[in-house]
């Protein structure tokens, strides 16, 4: 269904009914899509700066591409406030594929495929605890379930961590106002998390993404538009071309985003059951790593199974 639909770069348009202005749905529950719920998840990311894994003694890896597949099931948990809850989502299902940096040793590529199932393990059956809005934001991401006996394992566990809160954040869409989504509305969003970087020390910068919702045969159609400036240290060898020994450098990489994505909203229960995104990303020319060949690449597809998918 969303493969024959285009981001282009501007909203595109869909007929709408003449009255759709006029009509304002109510929803019931603004945290039904969390209540018992099955989704799959796909997530190809390419990041500008490569992250550190360790797995077990002796086999650390460089790694700078990533891609997860997973099923989750998500429940409503605790209600934090009349605005907000936490939600439980298990791992039930979860597979992870790595990429070693340019620079990884041909030791730390023969390890690629070992420590994908390592990862694999570490993660199936865990839980995920989000924080999210009655608004339809997501504020943040934890694994609940992994132990870890020392810097090397909790270093590792934040990668993992990173990783699963960049896959959530495309769930994430700040409705306009409380009545939620509505056919016709066109809005404005700003500093949206699905331009953030997983990054150890963040990322800062400003974004800006424009949404729009159309009736297409029997759903509605979110489309979604954005572009963002963003700055994050990165620690990378030689990217400076005075960098002669080869020493690892601390720098602050300037990237410009841009974003798309095309999402179906049940109109029976108002809230999205599929989304494709894609975000890529290019340093700027004032940017230390600009002649690194760096780009920033963050794409996938969320789904909402059917009882026995």
């Amino acid at each position: 269904m969303l493969g024959i639909l285009l981001i282009t770069g501007q909203l595109q348009a869909a007929p709408a009914p003449a009255d759709a202005s006029e009509e304002v749905v109510v929803w019931g529950d603004p945290f039904r899509r969390w209540d018992d719920t099955t989704w799959a998840l796909e997530m190809d990311l390419a990041l500008i700066d490569s992250m550190t894994i360790d797995v077990a003694d002796n086999h650390t890896l460089r790694v700078q591409q990533f891609q997860l597949d997973a099923v989750i099931h998500c429940n409503k948990d605790v209600k934090l406030g009349p605005k907000t809850y936490e939600i439980s989502c298990s791992l039930d299902e979860v597979g992870v594929q790595l990429g070693a940096n340019q620079r990884a040793s041909e030791r730390e590529v023969d390890n690629l495929d070992g420590m994908a199932h390592v990862l694999d393990a570490w993660l199936t059956d865990k839980e995920l605890q989000l924080q999210v809005g009655q608004r339809g934001t997501v504020a943040s991401v934890d694994i609940d379930g992994l132990f870890t006996m020392n810097r090397t394992q909790n270093r590792t566990q934040e990668v993992l961590r990173l990783l699963l809160a960049r896959v959530m954040s495309a769930f994430h869409v700040r409705w306009p106002d409380t009545l939620g989504p509505q056919l016709g509305r066109e809005w404005i969003e700003y500093n949206s998390p699905l331009f953030a970087f997983p990054n150890f020390t963040g990322s800062a910068g400003s974004s800006i993404t424009g949404h729009r919702i159309d009736a297409l045969d029997d759903h509605w159609i979110l489309q979604s538009v954005g572009r963002a400036a963003v700055a994050a240290q990165m620690r990378n060898p030689n990217v400076l071309p005075f960098d002669e020994g080869g020493e690892w450098l601390d720098i602050m990489a300037t990237y410009d985003l841009d974003f798309g994505a095309v999402a179906i909203i049940s109109p029976q229960t108002g809230y999205i059951t599929e989304r494709i995104w894609n975000v890529t990303g290019k340093p700027t020319p004032s940017s230390p790593d600009v002649l690194a060949d760096h780009e920033y690449l963050f794409r996938g597809r969320l789904v909402l199974l059917d009882d026995g998918s």
